[in-house]
């Protein structure tokens, strides 16, 4: 039998934080991190999860649907 793959609580607050600032380098200087080290967690998560949770262009990320989703859902859980 194969264990399946936990979430990170940590992956989650990242995610969160990425989605809140819509920037992986805003993340990133916030945590005192690599913008590198966010992509990581956000790429482990996303395939953990087996979705995409941004969009990514040069600059910037925003939402997809699901990310959209599973950010309503944590933010409440993140923020009490």
């Amino acid at each position: 039998m194969q264990r399946s793959q936990q979430i990170s609580l940590n992956s989650v607050r990242i995610f969160a934080l990425v989605a809140e600032t819509q920037s992986v380098k805003h993340a990133a200087q916030r945590l005192g991190v690599t913008a590198g080290a966010v992509s990581r967690q956000i790429r482990n998560l996303e395939q953990t999860m087996g979705v995409s949770l941004f969009v990514r262009s040069n600059n910037a990320v925003s939402l997809t649907p699901t990310g959209e989703t599973f950010f309503r859902h944590i933010q409440t859980a993140l923020h009490s």
